[in-house]
């Protein structure tokens, strides 16, 4: 989960996927646009919560390992300017976990890395966040975000709050995660 299409091929791959790298690619840009198209499945709060990212005027980025082809699923479930920049697995040389996914979003906002807050789902997305400089957030999706030196942990969408982002942008940690 969150890591570069390529990466997830050869996994594919090795559990017995019967295509080489780039008809597994293939295969899943096609299927999971397809499935995006038919109906988001958003996380709870996601859109409220880009909308209200949006309404304070906070510079936004979609960073996903995704290809274009899924993003732009996304893209047409939102308003127009939710995201002021996009960067897709298939923009980038190395994907998550290098930082160059979240340095290059930086770099097209025209910010600094270290002025950014990323939200990451993954361990994979995590640690590209936290080795590009940007302020971290882990929200669990599929497996238990750990506690790393510098993340911050949140259960829900409603957790990012003004006072939250202050914390963050302040240098501090937020840690909401009971488990």
């Amino acid at each position: 989960m969150g890591s570069d299409l390529h990466a997830a091929a050869h996994v594919l791959i090795a559990a017995g996927a019967p295509m080489d790298v780039d008809g597994v690619v293939d295969y899943l840009v096609t299927t999971v646009a397809h499935k995006i198209s038919q109906g988001v499945p958003w996380r709870k709060h996601a859109p409220e919560t880009l909308a209200w990212v949006k309404d304070l005027g906070i510079p936004c980025a979609l960073v996903t390992m995704s290809h274009a082809p899924i993003a732009q699923g996304l893209l047409d479930a939102v308003d127009t300017g939710t995201f002021d920049v996009v960067v897709t697995g298939d923009m980038v040389e190395k994907g998550k976990p290098d930082p160059l996914p979240y340095l290059r979003a930086a770099e097209l906002l025209g910010v600094e890395i270290s002025n950014c807050v990323a939200v990451e789902d993954s361990v994979t997305g995590i640690t590209s966040a936290l080795a590009s400089g940007a302020k971290t957030l882990g929200i669990e999706a599929v497996s238990p975000i750990q506690p790393l030196q510098g993340l911050s942990r949140i259960t829900s969408l409603e957790q990012i709050t003004p006072s939250a982002l202050d914390v963050l942008m302040r240098g501090g940690t937020v840690d909401f995660y009971t488990a």
